[in-house]
């Protein structure tokens, strides 16, 4: 029977993390925002420990990634850290000789600096590699060295992996006795850590001992035991091991009804968590239950399974002690009851594989028509989609376009208009203040302040700044300028590269800072306005943040007409915004992406 969890190294040297989709957006977004290698080296490193086991080809990426900025910050112990987790990575491809390159190095290090714990898991790994290379003298010596490390510091944990590993050498040599001592040993040092999840494999290899030296008794118990405790724990490969164990010490003990129950467990636990290879492993062994409790039909559709896969797939020496039991249920075919099985079994296979084809046939050519019907219709969606995308931007082109028309005229005349006629009337009424008549001094001063804010609103429907300098500036400008006619505290800050865009982009994204500004001043009843613009490869991200009192997002929706401009405005740049708003303040979030801009 094969060994359940073969080896133990690298799989509990560290602790394995669930994989949690949001967390590892975020740290995707601290490696492309952060400018601090430290930083980027360990986010590497977390991301390949949760995707050690979900994906291992990412997680190699990720560890070639760590073990690069190790490199670059020229950290001997990260490299070292580095070169074990690769080592890891090619164990799990079955890459051995590369991985025994990369953990000498590692050791090599630790031995050096006289790290005793990580040089113990580095040595387990080197007799893994070694085993799994087929050379069992060098992997000894390695496992004996990393117990011996770990026994000598306490570290009861690292020896029963040592232990458990030595003790499956032995086993597969046909040592029992010696293959016992070690797993016992294991089992004792490992049920001192009172860590269920190395327990469990452990005790298991120890009760599969028991049962090739056919002490069914031990290793029933062990099994029995370890059933609550696999309930606990949840782990679905134990659960199917110990069915496993159970049905094969029911089988020899002559309990053929509970064989086939508990071999049948194990094997759908096996097909439904998709542990193939443990599944083809144990067809043997539920084929033989098949037989002794004489459901011939379905051992017979289980053999030929079996025997398909194996001439695809194996060839090995390892398959010897499987084929013995093909081999004898061969000899018990002639049995008149399993011929006619057989013959019954490959007409119905001829029927089925004939309807079959004709089904396929069928499925077939309905999924290529399905597709072509679906390819025309994607392609008539897109037409339609980008047909209405282009009206939509004319429309909204013409609109701001008209917008800044209109803008355009107002202020005219109110600079040409109202505030020459203003002008005209403080003149009048100057000439008469040497009557010293305290009510033309006010009216004076009243019109003074109405040529201000009319000299106001028209350089805001159209900034003098924008035709003479870029956005950035014309911003800069803009809220210096507000900062100093208004109460509240108005900062402009830009960060980033340079860039260049249509002066019609200039202006929504001017008229959009302007809009959000002024509700700001006008609802928020905040102290503090801050606008920060900046661009950073080809993105253009704008920020409006203050302090004030919040508002509900929903009424905002329904009844906002300077919000509905700004979204106008946003969709005619192509960019998006995202609006966080509460009792804290509110914050607009803006991304517009200067390509799209150009290509308008």
């Amino acid at each position: 029977m094969k060994n359940y969890f073969v080896i133990l190294f690298f799989v509990f040297s560290w602790l394995s993390f669930s994989q949690n989709s949001s967390e590892m957006d975020s740290m995707k977004t601290v490696i492309k925002t952060s400018k601090n290698d430290s930083v980027i080296m360990l986010t590497y490193d977390r991301l390949r420990r949760i995707t050690y086991y979900s994906d291992p080809k990412v997680s190699q990426q990720y560890t070639l990634k760590f073990l690069e900025f190790a490199k670059k910050r020229k950290d001997s112990f990260e490299i070292a850290l580095g070169n074990f987790y690769l080592g890891n990575s090619y164990v799990v491809e079955h890459n051995y000789e590369y991985a025994l390159k990369q953990y000498l190095k590692s050791a090599k290090y630790f031995e050096t600096v006289k790290d005793s714990a990580r040089l113990s898991s580095i040595l387990n790994g080197i007799g893994a590699a070694y085993q799994n290379y087929g050379n069992d003298s060098l992997s000894l010596k390695y496992y004996k060295q990393s117990q011996q490390i770990s026994k000598s510091r306490g570290d009861l944990r690292r020896s029963a992996f040592a232990l458990n590993n030595i003790g499956n050498i032995y086993k597969n040599r046909g040592a029992l006795d010696v293959a016992k001592t070690y797993m016992e040993e294991a089992v004792n040092h490992i049920e001192t850590t009172n860590q269920l999840q190395y327990i469990i494999p452990i005790s298991i290899n120890l009760a599969n001992v028991y049962t090739d030296l056919k002490d069914f008794n031990k290793s029933t118990k062990i099994y029995n035991e370890l059933l609550p405790k696999i309930d606990t724990l949840k782990e679905v490969f134990s659960h199917g091991a110990i069915m496993r164990g159970l049905g094969n010490s029911n089988l020899v003990r002559g309990n053929n009804k509970k064989a086939l129950h508990n071999l049948k467990r194990a094997y759908n636990i096996y097909s439904n968590s998709g542990f193939f290879d443990d599944r083809y492993d144990m067809m043997p062994d539920l084929i033989k239950a098949y037989e002794v409790n004489k459901q011939f039909a379905s051992g017979l559709k289980l053999f030929n399974e079996y025997n398909t896969i194996k001439d695809s797939i194996f060839n090995t020496e390892k398959d010897k002690n499987l084929t013995e039991a093909i081999q004898k249920y061969e000899t018990q075919k002639k049995d008149k009851e399993i011929i006619q099985q057989q013959l019954l079994l490959k007409k119905k296979q001829v029927q089925y594989s004939y309807m079959t084809g004709i089904a396929i046939f069928l499925l077939v050519t309905s999924i290529l028509t399905w597709f072509i019907l679906q390819q025309r219709q994607k392609r008539k969606n897109q037409e339609i989609i980008a047909l209405k995308r282009e009206h939509q931007i004319k429309t909204l082109e013409s609109l701001i376009e008209g917008e800044e028309k209109e803008r355009l005229r107002i202020a005219k005349e109110l600079h040409d208009g109202v505030n020459g006629d203003l002008s005209a009337i403080k003149y009048k009424l100057t000439s008469m203040q040497e009557m010293s008549n305290k009510i033309i001094d006010e009216a004076v001063e009243m019109i003074d302040k109405s040529c201000k804010q009319v000299r106001a609103i028209s350089h805001n429907l159209i900034p003098p700044s924008l035709e003479s300098f870029n956005l950035v500036e014309a911003s800069e400008e803009y809220c210096q300028n507000m900062d100093v006619t208004h109460s509240q505290q108005i900062n402009f800050q830009y960060i980033g590269d340079d860039f260049s865009i249509p002066k019609n982009a200039e202006i929504n994204i001017f008229r959009i800072i302007q809009e959000l500004v002024t509700n700001s001043i006008k609802h928020a009843m905040a102290t503090e306005i801050n606008v920060q613009m900046s661009c950073r490869k080809n993105t253009i991200q704008l920020t409006i943040e203050d302090n004030g009192k919040g508002f509900d997002k929903s009424e905002v929706v329904t009844d906002g007409i300077g919000l509905k401009n700004v979204q106008s405005r946003i969709d005619y740049l192509q960019g998006t915004i995202d609006l966080i708003s509460n009792k804290q303040g509110t914050s607009y979030a803006i991304e517009i992406e200067t390509e799209t801009l150009n290509d308008n």
